[in-house]
C-alpha cells in the first residue's frame, strides 16, 4: 500500500515537471516570433526613408550672409546685442525649406572675466517668407557683475572684440565671424575675420 502511494506521488511530480517544461517552451515561442518580426521590419527600411538634415556648411560666406549692423547696449547687469543681417536670395530660399539656424555672441576674455559670463543667449535666426531678406535679432546676457567703465568705453568706441557664431539645429558651429563688430568692413573673399568650420 505504501509502495502504491509513493508511486502515485512520483507520477504526479513527473507530470508536473513535464507540464512546466511545456509551459516555458510555449512562453519562449512568441518571443522568438516577435524577434523575427522586428528583424523583418528592419529589413524593410531603405536609405530613401531616412531624411538627412540639410547642411549649412559654407552657406554663410559673404555675400550670402552680411552683418549690416552690430550694436551693444548695457545697463546695470544686462547686456543687449542687436544684430542686423541680410541674406542673399539663394540662401534665403535654401533656409526657407525648414532649415533651422541659430546665433550667439561670445565675448572677449577681458570682458567675460569682468562681467562673469562668456556669451549671450542663443536665438534662432529669421528667414523671409515674403521676399524679406533683412532681419534683426536681439541677443541678451544677464551679467554677474556690472561692466567696468573703462570696458564700457571700449565697447562704445568699437574697440571691444566680439565673435558671432552660427549653429545648425544640432548646435554644431557651422560659421564663425571673428571681430563681428567690424563686419560692415569685411572684404568678400579676403577678410581675415571670417573663419569657416571645415571639420564637417
Amino acid at each position: 500500500m505504501k509502495f502504491k502511494l509513493v508511486l502515485i506521488i512520483l507520477v504526479i511530480i513527473l507530470t508536473g515537471c513535464s507540464g512546466t517544461k511545456t509551459t516555458s517552451e510555449s512562453n519562449s515561442q512568441p518571443v522568438k516570433e516577435k524577434t523575427e518580426i522586428v528583424h523583418e521590419s528592419d529589413n524593410n527600411v531603405t536609405s530613401s526613408d531616412i531624411v538627412k538634415p540639410k547642411s549649412l556648411d559654407k552657406k554663410f560666406i559673404p555675400p550670402n550672409f552680411l552683418v549690416k549692423e552690430f550694436t551693444v547696449k548695457s545697463s546695470d547687469k544686462k547686456m543687449e546685442v542687436i544684430l542686423k543681417y541680410q541674406l542673399s536670395d539663394d540662401l534665403n530660399t535654401y533656409l526657407k525649406d525648414n532649415v533651422k539656424f541659430l546665433f550667439n555672441v561670445e565675448f572677449s576674455d577681458i570682458l567675460s572675466n569682468d562681467v562673469g559670463v562668456s556669451k549671450t543667449n542663443t536665438v534662432e535666426g529669421l528667414v523671409g517668407h515674403d521676399g524679406e531678406l533683412s532681419h534683426t535679432v536681439i541677443l541678451t546676457a544677464n551679467l554677474q557683475n556690472e561692466i567696468n567703465p573703462s570696458l564700457k568705453e571700449m565697447i562704445n568706441n568699437d574697440e571691444m572684440r566680439f565673435r558671432l557664431i552660427i549653429y545648425d539645429e544640432f548646435m554644431v558651429a557651422v560659421h564663425i565671424f571673428e571681430d563681428v563688430q567690424w563686419a560692415d568692413s569685411f572684404v568678400n573673399g579676403e577678410s581675415q575675420h571670417i573663419i569657416l568650420d571645415d571639420t564637417k
